[in-house]
């Protein structure tokens, strides 16, 4: 038996069912078994062996632990816990107990005692209640009690489709993957769009962006990628625009693209981050911003690159993310872009070249990938 514990929606009041049934759900979307839900708990009994891996996959638990299920007598938890901490390698020890069940004639500093004296007396092992080798918890709920020594970390946040649909910028880059996994912890479902230079750049390209597409996919249930020719209107924009406003004029466009195929998704998301270049500054990223009525959400907004690194190697993005990349927003860069860019500028040199007409053209290229992923 897995006990599986949630930290967040716990906070959730009379919504809470709501948000441990998504949990449940998406639990149950990935591992095989037998998942019930007493009050504070999420327990699954399986015997998928990959099952304790698979739940690092699944945001909005706070950890879990492999334990040892039992009866509700205090005889029994004794020998159990004597049982069970003998197989462990350690010096000291002590006994945690969570008692759910109020009906429990012990309260949890009773049980602590009287287990805690019980393993003293039958081990050559000392008690230390600041930094033990071990711990020994004891949950006690209703009509069962649960025994364990490890409690595994879990990714935390709000499980996944709790919060909407969005749809997220994916660049081959490093950036794009963590602010989609970020959006995801936060309980929202990830769809994803690309914008390309297929067939003027290599296929490696596409096919990378479509491997990280699947290893973000991991953290949630099937979803969707978008490919974008995105070449015709880049072309247009350097032979007629002004050579500072490139970059800014390429993801106006793929923000008025994105919020022609958003659908049901709330938001647009970004994995810009202040200042890391230089359309990227308060002022460009405001004027670009601007083009859509749609939230447009930007996760690494105040994150160094540092961070944001750390984070890509925590969801395991990051070697991936590394690889030789062919991005379009680095195709036709200028010299000496804009940093400081006004709105109505933007607005003056898209005048400039018929966007509509090229907006409509390239949607009707466009390629839908779709993946349900099957973790590990």
């Amino acid at each position: 038996m897995i006990v599986i514990r949630y930290a967040e929606i716990g906070l959730k009041g009379k919504n809470r069912s709501f948000f441990e049934k998504c949990l449940v759900q998406n639990i149950k979307n990935k591992i095989k078994g037998e998942v019930t839900r007493p009050r504070g708990r999420i327990l699954l009994e399986t015997d998928d062996k990959q099952a304790m891996d698979k739940l690092q996959f699944i945001f909005g638990i706070a950890s879990y632990s492999m334990a040892t299920k039992i009866n509700s007598d205090i005889e029994e938890i004794k020998n159990k816990a004597l049982e069970l901490i003998k197989k462990e390698e350690f010096e000291s020890f002590k006994v945690n107990c969570q008692r759910m069940d109020k009906e429990f004639p012990l309260k949890s500093p009773e049980v602590n005692k009287i287990v805690g004296e019980f393993l003293f007396e039958n081990m050559d092992k000392k008690v230390s209640m600041k930094n033990p080798d071990i711990t020994l918890n004891i949950e006690i709920m209703p009509k069962q009690v649960f025994i364990f020594t490890k409690k595994i970390q879990g990714q935390g946040g709000m499980p996944v489709g709790s919060a909407g649909k969005v749809l997220s910028l994916l660049s081959g880059g490093i950036d794009s993957p963590v602010s989609s996994l970020l959006m995801m912890k936060r309980g929202c479902k990830v769809d994803f769009i690309h914008f390309h230079n297929y067939p003027y750049v290599k296929k490696k390209s596409i096919d990378k962006v479509k491997e990280l597409f699947q290893l973000v996919n991991q953290y949630q249930n099937k979803s969707e990628l978008i490919l974008v020719p995105f070449t015709e209107i880049q072309k247009e924009i350097v032979i007629k625009c002004p050579a500072k406003y490139r970059i800014l004029l390429y993801r106006r466009m793929m923000l008025r693209i994105s919020e022609r195929l958003s659908k049901d998704r709330r938001a647009i998301v970004s994995g810009e981050s202040l200042g890391q270049v230089s359309s990227q500054t308060l002022e460009n990223m405001s004027a670009v911003g601007k083009v859509t009525e749609m939230l447009f959400l930007r996760p690494l907004v105040g994150m160094d690159k540092k961070e944001i690194i750390d984070l890509a190697k925590h969801y395991g993005t990051y070697e991936k993310s590394i690889e030789p990349h062919e991005d379009c927003c680095t195709y036709f860069v200028p010299k000496q872009p804009e940093t400081k860019a006004k709105l109505e500028h933007l607005e003056e040199a898209e005048k400039l070249i018929e966007w509509e007409k090229l907006l409509e053209e390239c949607i009707g290229k466009i390629e839908y990938v779709s993946k349900n992923p099957q973790t590990l």
